[in-house]
C-alpha cells in the first residue's frame, strides 16, 4: 500500500474534519461544514475528496498504520505474528473506546453497512501482510476469519454502543481475541501463554492512546 500525503490542502482538510467529526458525528457533519471550518468552498473539499466515506477510509488506514509505528517505534512488535495482531488489536479498540467523543464517532461508522465493510476490507488488508510466506490458501483462510471476527466485533460495538453506551473496553478486546483464537484453531493450552492479559500494561495502553490521538488529530 503506498503510503497517503501527510501534507498539503488535503491533509489539512483531512484533519480538521476529523475535528469535526468528533464534535458533530460523522453523519450529521456536511461537506459544507467542513469547507467553512476550512475556509475553503465546497468544491475545494470535494475535489480532495469527491466521496465522503474517503475520509473513513483514511481514518482507519491511518489507526492501523500508526498503530504499527507506536509498537515499531518501541521495538515491541513480537515474531509471532499472532501476537503482533494481538498487540495492534488492543491499542485498536482501546483508542476507538477511550474518549465519549470516539464511541460517538465508532458509532457513527458501525451504524452504516458500507461504512463497516470498507473497515474489516482494511482490517484484512492490514492483517495479511503479516502472512509473508504463507500459501494462498493459508492467506485466504486466515483473510475470512479476520473478517469473521472483526465484522462480529464491530456489531457488538454496534449492539452497546446504540443501547447505553456501556462498555467495558478490557472486556470487549479479551472477547475479540478470544475470538480470533477460537476461529483460527490455537489450542486453548497454548493461548493462554501466547496471549496473557497482561501483554500490555495499563501505561502501554495509555501510552498508545495518547500517541495515537496525537497523530489522528
Amino acid at each position: 500500500m503506498c503510503a497517503r500525503k501527510t501534507t498539503g490542502p488535503a491533509a489539512v482538510i483531512e484533519r480538521k474534519a476529523r475535528l469535526l467529526f468528533l464534535e458533530k458525528g460523522f453523519a450529521k457533519t456536511s461537506y459544507q461544514d467542513i469547507a467553512k471550518v476550512c475556509g475553503v468552498e465546497k468544491t475545494n473539499v470535494q475535489k480532495h475528496f469527491p466521496h465522503k466515506d474517503l475520509f473513513i477510509d483514511h481514518f482507519f488506514e491511518d489507526l492501523l498504520d500508526y498503530s504499527d509505528e507506536f509498537f515499531a517505534k518501541r521495538d515491541m512488535l513480537p515474531n509471532d505474528y499472532y501476537q503482533a495482531l494481538y498487540l495492534v488489536g488492543q491499542i485498536h479498540f482501546a483508542f476507538l473506546l477511550s474518549t465519549p467523543e470516539l464511541r460517538r464517532l465508532t458509532l457513527d461508522i458501525v451504524s452504516d453497512r458500507k461504512l463497516t465493510e470498507a473497515m474489516i476490507s482494511q482490517d484484512v488488508s492490514w492483517a495479511t501482510k503479516y502472512l509473508e510466506g504463507f500459501s494462498l490458501e493459508e492467506q485466504q483462510t486466515f483473510s475470512d476469519n479476520v473478517a469473521v471476527v472483526m465484522g462480529g466485533m464491530y456489531e457488538l460495538l454496534y449492539r452497546k454502543l446504540s443501547a447505553d453506551g456501556s462498555l467495558d473496553p478490557e472486556a470487549f478486546q479479551q472477547l475479540a481475541m478470544n475470538l480470533f483464537v477460537f476461529v483460527q484453531g490455537i489450542p486453548a493450552s497454548d493461548a493462554g501463554e501466547r496471549f496473557p492479559a497482561d501483554l500490555l500494561s495499563p501505561d502501554d495502553f495509555a501510552e498508545a492512546v495518547a500517541f495515537l490521538t496525537e497523530r489522528m488529530f
